[in-house]
Formats: C-alpha cells, structure tokens, sequence
C-alpha cells in the first residue's frame, strides 16, 4: 500500500471514471481525510492478521492517485514484478522501482525479473494493473473488461509472459458507458466470484458466468445499483495465521442484499468492514484498487533465519477463535514481552501482562496458592533452540514456565516486513475439529 502525500480529484482520469464524483473541497482536507482514511484500513487489516507493507508517497511529483498502486504493479509466485502502461500521464508518475526494491530488502521477498509493458503507452495502449486485469490463479485465468484504460492487445501479451489464458468482455454501467475497471465489476477468491452479471455485453455474459462456476467456486451476482457502490471492489486476503480475510469498503457491504452478504461471509473466515469514503468519492476507487497483492516468492531458509538473528519486542498478542469469529488479547492491548534469537541457533521468548501485582513476600514459596496462580496467569515464557525451516520458524523447547511445553516443538508462520515481525500459529482445542489462531507482532528492540 502507498500512503498519499497529494491525493485529491484528477482530472486526467475523470472523463473514463464516471465513479469520481465532482471536485468539491478536494486541497488539504481531503488530503488530511484520505490520509486518515488509508491509516485505518493499514491499521484494521493489520489487526485482522494480514501482513500489510506500507510505502509512502512522495510530496514531488503530486501525484493524486498513488493510493492506488494496484494499478501501475502486479507481483507475481515466481518472482514477476509487472509494469503497466497508464492512460492518464501524471499517473505514471506513480511507478517506482524504489518502492519495489523496499519490498524486495524489508519484506524477504526475491524479485527475478521485471516485465516492463510501458512502452505501449507510446502506442495509446493501455492496461493499467490489477485494475484491468482480475486473476484467478488457480485456473491461471485473466479476466479483462475492454475499456480505453483496458487493451486487448497488451493482455494478450501479459498473458503470454505469465503463461494465463485471457478472457476479455465487454460491459457498460447503466448509462451505456463502458466499466472503466474490471475489478469494480468482478471480484474471485478462493471460493467465490461476485461479479455484476447485467453489466456484462448479453452475447458475452453466459460464458463469463459458466468460466467463473467451472472450479466450483461460488457465483454471487450483483446489479448496477451496487456495482456504483463499489459492492464489487473488494479482495480476499490471507492473514498470516491462514484465515482468509475479505476486505472492503463499508460502503460496499452495506449495498449488498442479506442474501449476498450471507454468501460472501459462508466463503471467507472474516471480514473487515472499512471507511474510506473520501478517497471512493474523489478517487474513484474502493478498498480492493488501494491493494497491491505480493506473491511474489520468499527468502530462502538460511536468508529468513539470518533476518530473525537479534532482539525483538512485543507489540500484541492475539488469539481468534474461527467458529465464532471471536478475537481475544490474553495480555491484554499493550502487552509487554521480548524475543531473542541469537546466531548460533539458542531463542528465548518471554511475555507478561503490564501491571503485575507483586506478592505479598519475597519468598516466592512463601506466597498463597492463588498468589502464585495469578503470577502465573500473567506470564509467559520458554527458551530453547531454533531453525528456520519451509519458510517457518521452530522453536525446540527445553526450558518452560509451563511444563506441558518441555520437549515440545512449537512452529511458527513468519510474516517479515523490515523492522515488523509477525509469528502465527494455529492450534488444536480439545473439542474435535476446534482450532483457535494465535497472531504475535513483534518490533525489532532498539538498543
């Protein structure tokens, strides 16, 4: 995501985006309240799990839009970092490699080649991102509504470089005006398409429907009334525990039929209900437009684990619970805690609730039972040995508060983002089948 630093109304891109509403008040309060606006939604999907990467937009060139970056970069599972070609020039302003190379070195992710497809801007072609061009990954399918932001050539050649198959079609919003942007009328997760079905060309909309059904995914059809409301512009995401999490606008949900809504919330394990009603009015776009999904391939185990190497302290601990989507702080919101892995393979992990009521004497053997149950309640900790391993991270415990966890070996999920770690861990209840997802974020400790 790319905070903006000039956000406001464009009119390069106005005449083929009839969602941006009239430049009304759009100086430095709109700016202040898109800024706002991004920092919530970086903030929720956060505490929903999802590892979010922050870029910041710079002050020169103004660039009205850089809080969209999914339209200028897609970053592909083997390493493909693609450039696209931008129908409004001050938007491709908004390209920048520097922001790729900050994800590459803080997030542990490797870039083998870039696919620069600018050049048809030359041309007057255009395909401007994740915008343009909805990926379904799993059928290696790229689906595009033919636009003047959206060329049929330029796909074909993206297509061809990533091996998918294209799929164009044509689609008008209710005044006959072609969509501008595939992605406010189709949205696929792993279990569901939503797509606006009326606005899609009639010769055309029967085989868009049967390819979106063929994997077995859900179709949720929506109407023009709701495609206006961004109900289409939304992206499933997955949290760093595995949960799948479906961000989107509050506007968006809001528009959608019980009915709809219902579906949507049967394919995903939550979802986040965002306000960004400033940068949907003088932007043009939803939530899913501020999103640049990464695929792009990790570290290997030896470079993952020589990140990990130092001192890290904590910022949250949370546990949710799937079967109800029930969210609990065990040490509560500010809890303190420090995690150490040393280079030569020795860890050790401590966390405790603030406030800890000190006993009533210095011999801790001294004290009441419930005195040293509530002391007990409080903390955490074990130590142990540690690898890197499938792009986890295994703690060996031989050192516990808790018994029960000597011998055991703990795997943790690893979301790396520069000076930000997040470990997750999904564990087994007693109640057959139950589960409950812990997410621990953790900052790298100052000297």
């Amino acid at each position: 995501m790319v905070r903006p630093a000039s956000f406001g109304w464009n009119p390069q891109t106005a005449a083929s985006n009839r969602f941006q509403a009239a430049a009304v008040g759009t100086s430095g309060t709109a700016g202040r309240s898109a800024v706002a606006e991004f920092d919530s939604v970086v903030a929720a999907l956060r505490a929903a799990g999802v590892t979010v990467h922050v870029g910041d937009d710079r002050p020169e060139p103004a660039c009205p839009d850089a809080v969209f970056p999914n339209n200028w970069v897609s970053l592909h599972a083997d390493g493909t970092v693609v450039l696209y070609p931008m129908l409004a020039p001050c938007r491709r302003d908004e390209r920048r490699l520097d922001l790729v190379a900050a994800l590459e070195r803080q997030g542990g992710y490797r870039v083998e080649r870039l696919l620069d497809l600018t050049h048809h801007e030359l041309q007057g072609r255009f395909l401007e991102g994740t915008g343009s061009v909805v990926f379904d990954h799993v059928g290696r399918v790229a689906y595009a509504c033919l636009s003047p932001r959206t060329d049929a050539a330029v796909l074909d050649e993206l297509c061809a470089e990533l091996d998918y198959t294209p799929f164009a079609f044509r689609a008008v919003d209710r005044n006959g005006a072609p969509v501008y942007h595939t992605n406010v009328l189709l949205a696929i997760g792993t279990d569901f398409a939503l797509v606006c079905a009326p606005a899609v060309a009639a010769d055309e909309r029967d085989a868009l429907l049967e390819r979106l059904a063929r994997d077995g995914r859900r179709v949720i059809v929506i109407d023009h009334g709701q495609l206006g409301e961004f109900a289409a512009n939304v992206l499933e995401l997955r949290a760093a525990d595995g949960a799948r999490v479906l961000a989107a606008s509050q506007r968006a949900l809001a528009s959608l039929s019980p009915q709809a809504r219902a579906a949507l919330e049967s394919c995903v394990d939550r979802i986040v209900a965002l306000p960004v009603p400033t940068i949907e009015a003088l932007g043009g776009g939803s939530v899913r437009c501020m999103l640049a999904e990464v695929f792009l391939p990790r570290l290997d185990d030896a470079q993952l684990a020589a990140a990990l190497v130092g001192a890290w302290q904590l910022v949250s601990w949370t546990i949710g619970y799937p079967s109800s989507g029930r969210i609990t702080q065990p040490f509560g919101p500010a809890p303190q805690g420090l995690l150490v892995y040393t280079g030569d393979g020795h860890m050790s992990a401590a966390m405790q609730r603030p406030g800890r009521a000190r006993l009533s004497r210095a011999d801790p053997q001294g004290v009441s039972a419930d005195e040293k149950a509530a002391a007990f309640a409080a903390y955490l900790h074990y130590a142990g040995t540690w690898h890197v391993a499938d792009g986890c991270v295994v703690h060996d415990v031989a050192l516990a508060m808790n018994p029960n966890l000597l011998g055991t070996r703990q795997v943790r999920s690893i979301a790396l983002d520069g000076e930000r770690l997040v470990l997750g861990a999904e564990e087994l209840l007693e109640t057959p089948g139950a589960t409950r997802r812990h997410r621990i974020e953790w900052r790298r400790a100052a000297r």
